[in-house]
């Protein structure tokens, strides 16, 4: 019998990834699934098991869930945060990007800690091989001191934004960004995405040795014909005093070292990406069983959306934007309804 019973909100498309995550993982039972749209949620409790719910608070009543996916779209993130801690579960899968405002993805934070709840944020680029490899490359000093760090991902700043911010924060090792000035355009095409934002965003990171870190991010981004797809096109380069190191999610992970001839090659499919998510909710049932922390803890997460907002205030302010910035702005709301 599985030791921890699992449960999941909002039946859309990313869901199905934490529900084959569940059932790959033999301490979890998927005992139920909610969602407002009851069409929705039939379908998927039809195609996953679980008893299904057209209320997640009566959901969260009578399954008594461990670990929960909040997999909605982040306007209910944080309300539905608060519900599960509240309610006893014991870790939290919140799907990005974190919640809406800044403040609101604090609350999230500081609500799981007062009831002794794990809160994750799903940005499991983390778990991929190339990535990790990065980080080791820069960790073990192999290009010599990184000064210098391109980032680009199809998908706008709200959509894969967060998984290319948290990569970066990953990659450097944690280390603090300190300052980022931005900006944005087509903003008059944002309704048409999931999560609506301007649809294209270059960002500058400051970090505190003073490392420089470019990021584009956006639907119109181009990316490398030869990779192919769209949604895979993550990748983070960077520069080194003693050579460079080229990662991109599902493909490759390129190093060139001063002292060796040749780029030295570690490849990846998108079997690493599938595997991503298992992964990162292995290390979940982990931390709930025996303490410590997920590295996608809600505090490291809290960082990269932070981040995210500062880009944002840096286009109103149209100057640069120092961390840490106060969690009572709003700046996406601003742009979005500037024209109004």
């Amino acid at each position: 019998m599985a030791d921890f019973k699992a449960a999941i909100i909002g039946c859309g498309g990313r869901a199905s990834y934490h529900a084959e995550a569940y059932l790959k993982n033999e301490d979890i039972e998927l005992v139920a699934v909610a969602d407002m749209d009851t069409k929705r949620a039939d379908s998927f409790g039809e195609n996953f098991g679980g008893k299904v719910y057209h209320d997640a608070e009566k959901m969260l009543d009578e399954a008594k869930p461990d670990i929960v996916s909040v997999a909605t779209r982040e306007h209910p993130r944080s309300m539905l945060t608060t519900m599960c801690a509240e309610s006893g579960v014991k870790g939290i899968i919140a799907e990005k990007p974190m919640s809406r405002t800044l403040n609101q993805a604090y609350e999230m934070v500081e609500v799981c800690e007062a009831n002794d709840c794990v809160l994750t944020v799903c940005m499991q680029m983390r778990f991929c091989p190339v990535f990790i490899r990065a980080r080791e490359v820069i960790k073990n000093g192999e290009i010599g001191r990184p000064y210098f760090l391109r980032a680009c991902s199809y998908g706008a700043l709200m959509e894969q934004g967060p998984h290319i911010i948290d990569t970066i924060l990953f990659v450097i090792g944690d280390r603090k960004v300190v300052s980022v000035m931005a900006q944005v355009d087509e903003i008059e095409k944002s309704n048409d995405m999931v999560h609506p934002c301007p649809v294209f965003t270059v960002g500058y990171l400051k970090l505190e040795d003073d490392t420089r870190v470019v990021i584009e991010s956006g639907r119109t981004f181009a990316g490398v014909p030869e990779l192919g797809g769209t949604w895979l096109q993550k990748r983070v380069e960077i520069l080194g005093t003693e050579g460079m190191c080229d990662a991109v999610v599902s493909h490759y992970c390129k190093v060139l070292r001063s002292d060796t001839p040749g780029w030295q090659v570690t490849k990846s499919s998108n079997k690493d990406w599938d595997a991503a998510t298992p992964l990162f909710i292995e290390q979940l049932v982990d931390v709930i069983r025996n303490g410590g922390e997920h590295i996608n803890n809600g505090r490291e997460s809290l960082r990269g959306f932070e981040i995210i907002q500062a880009m944002y205030q840096s286009v109103l302010t149209k100057s640069a934007v120092e961390l840490p910035m106060d969690r009572n702005l709003t700046p996406l709301e601003e742009i979005m309804t500037a024209g109004e």
